[in-house]
């Protein structure tokens, strides 16, 4: 029996958590499964030197399109085939 399962809006700790049970599914435990620290995400923290400013630009048209679309085509329409879930 295999399950599909949507992941376009999967968050990134939610995404990884899915994977770590698929993986204990498959192989069983394992220090990447088992990990501790395995609820947590750490972000870089990045600083900006003080003389850049932050201008919040948005991109012209043409741009916004053709990210929106690949977006679209990359992101909101995987789909993970997976058998034992």
């Amino acid at each position: 029996m295999s399950v599909l399962v949507y992941i376009g809006d999967s968050a990134t700790l939610s995404f990884l958590q899915l994977i770590r049970m698929i993986v204990d599914n498959v192989a069983g435990p394992s220090p990447f499964t088992l990990d501790p620290r395995r609820h947590r995400i750490v972000e870089n923290i990045i600083t900006l030197p003080e003389n850049i400013r932050h201008t919040h630009l948005l991109p012209d048209r043409q741009t916004a399109n053709v990210l929106v679309e690949a977006y679209f085509t990359n992101v909101s329409f995987v789909f993970y085939e997976s058998t034992g879930l």
